[in-house]
């Protein structure tokens, strides 16, 4: 993507990057944009690459990010904005590290992230954000995510990325942080 770039309603699929390198062709294999494009009521799903297996350097609005995998942090986002997402199912492959599976460096807030897994992709080690460097506002995570209004709890979801009226993530995100229309063309 490149400046001021707005994506809105796609699903991105299968995206690759370069393998191994800790350069920016190596970063993002789903979307990428390093003067932070904004993508809006889209889906990342089985996207790869060394860095942000789903998305790096971007803001993204009301996305699942679902089945992604980075080789060493971030398998859903690395250093990229989150409002109103859910983030699901990420993997990081790296033996030494189950850090940030599903976020990691990221600004997140109103989004849901649990059931990623760092380690490797049999590793069992959930490892839902980054503990030192992701931030949260109105979200849920497990562990309980450090933040404001943040909670930790075990999501009841309908689907990949409806929850249940059952959920207790159901009405505990702030609407200052939400805007537009979900994927469901819901306010």
């Amino acid at each position: 993507m490149t400046s001021n770039a707005v994506l809105s309603g796609f699903t991105v699929r299968n995206g690759a990057t370069r393998p191994n390198t800790l350069a920016l062709y190596g970063a993002g294999g789903g979307v990428a944009d390093p003067s932070k494009a904004t993508v809006v009521n889209c889906i990342m799903t089985n996207n790869a690459a060394y860095t942000g297996g789903g998305a790096l350097l971007v803001t993204l609005n009301n996305c699942l990010l679902i089945g992604n995998i980075a080789d060493f942090e971030g398998g859903g986002a690395y250093n990229a904005t989150l409002n109103n997402c859910t983030v699901v199912h990420n993997y990081t492959t790296f033996l030494g590290s189950a850090s940030g599976a599903g976020t990691y460096n990221c600004q997140v807030r109103n989004s849901i992230v649990c059931n990623n897994f760092g380690g490797g992709l049999h590793s069992g080690l959930t490892a839902n954000y980054s503990l030192s460097s992701d931030r949260f506002t109105f979200s849920c995570s497990d562990p309980l995510p450090f933040g404001t209004s943040n909670i930790d709890a075990i999501p009841v979801f309908l689907d990949a990325f409806h929850i249940a009226a059952s959920s207790p993530f159901r009405r505990t995100g702030s609407p200052l942080y939400a805007s537009g229309f979900d994927m469901d063309g819901e306010p």
